[in-house]
This record gives structure tokens, C-alpha cells and sequence, in this order.
């Protein structure tokens, strides 16, 4: 993570600044549970037609959180309501700032422990 952006950008409130995968690693995958994560292919009941959807959830990164944040950690890999996103140009890369209960899943570590407190 580039030090600059961690030690000069800070979200405000319980906000989430994000930087978007390029992919989803996530894809295929099988959590511990046993949930199987798909690229979201789905057939269109007009014609047949084996067609990916435009997801509505993006993953992403977690780059820095904001004070209020109660479980979300920089480094968490995220799903977040991709309509909810707000794009912020800085330094010539673009993130996304999202409010925290606008994310969906968190994959990270201690996260058991994170939601006892």
C-alpha cells in the first residue's frame, strides 16, 4: 500500500476508502462454510443465451477507514453496493469512498474477535 495515500487520506465518519480489484479472486472459490462464490453467469430466459450480468457488487480493497468504522480494517478485501460508491481522484489513481453499512461481505482476519468488541 502506497504510504503516501495511508498517511494523507482519511475518510470521514464511518466512510471506507476503497481501491477496486481488477479482479475478483474471489470467483470459483469456496469459503470454509462451504459458499461457493460464481462469476455471476445466468441464462436469459429469452433466447437461451449463456451471458455474464453486470454485477451489482463489486470487491475491492480496503485503503483506509474512517473513525467510526466498527469492523472494517485497511487491508480487509470487501464486497460493496457498487451504487453506492463515489469515485475520488488522487494522485492520478481513482478509489472509492462507501459507508461502511453499504458493504456486504468482509474477508479478513479476526473477524470473530472484530464483532465482539
Amino acid at each position: 500500500m502506497n504510504n503516501e495515500i495511508k498517511n494523507k487520506v482519511m475518510p470521514t465518519g464511518s466512510r471506507v476508502l476503497l481501491r477496486v480489484l481488477e479482479s475478483n479472486p474471489y470467483i470459483n472459490a469456496q469459503t470454509e462454510s462451504g459458499l461457493v462464490i460464481t462469476k455471476g453467469l445466468h441464462e436469459n430466459p429469452d433466447d437461451g443465451n449463456i451471458s455474464q450480468k453486470d454485477d451489482p457488487i463489486w470487491c475491492a480493497e480496503v485503503v483506509a477507514c474512517g473513525p467510526d468504522c466498527k469492523l472494517i480494517r485497511p487491508g480487509d478485501h470487501v464486497y460493496a453496493v457498487k451504487n453506492s460508491l463515489m469515485p475520488v481522484p488522487f494522485r492520478g489513481e481513482i478509489f472509492w469512498v462507501v459507508g461502511e453499512l453499504n458493504i456486504t461481505i468482509v474477508i479478513g482476519d479476526d473477524l470473530n474477535e472484530r464483532s465482539s468488541k
